[in-house]
C-alpha cells in the first residue's frame, strides 16, 4: 500500500517536473502543496455555501413570511466580507445615533426643567 502511494507520488512529481521543465525544490513543492490545499478548502467552502443556499431556497418557498430574513441571509452568503463591513458600519452608525439622541433628549429635559421650575 505504501509502495503504491510512494509510486503515485513519484509519478506526480515527475509529471510536475515535465510541466515545469525541471525538478522542483522542496520549498517549491511545499508552496505548490499549500496552494493545492488552499484551493481544496475554497472548493469545500463554495460547496458548503451552495448547500446552504439550496436549503435557504427551500425555506423561502415553504415560508413566505421569512423572505426578508432569507434575503439578508442570501446577501451574507453571497457577499460575506462586504456584509461584514456593512454590519460594522451600520453598528457604529447605530451607536453614534443612539448616543446623540440620548444626549439630545437629556439636553431637552434639562431645558424643560429649567423652563418649568
Amino acid at each position: 500500500m505504501t509502495k503504491q502511494r510512494a509510486g503515485d507520488q513519484l509519478e506526480r512529481d515527475f509529471d510536475q517536473a515535465k510541466r515545469s521543465g525541471r525538478w522542483l525544490s522542496d520549498d517549491e513543492m511545499q508552496v505548490l502543496a499549500d496552494q493545492e490545499q488552499a484551493l481544496l478548502v475554497e472548493q469545500q467552502r463554495v460547496l458548503a455555501n451552495r448547500r446552504k443556499m439550496i436549503v435557504l431556497t427551500g425555506v423561502c418557498i415553504v415560508l413566505p413570511p421569512l423572505w426578508p430574513l432569507a434575503l439578508l441571509l442570501t446577501l451574507v452568503l453571497l457577499y460575506p466580507t462586504t456584509m461584514k463591513r456593512v454590519g460594522v458600519v451600520s453598528g457604529v452608525v447605530f451607536v453614534v445615533l443612539t448616543l446623540v439622541s440620548s444626549l439630545g433628549l437629556l439636553a431637552l429635559m434639562i431645558w424643560l426643567f429649567g423652563v418649568l421650575f
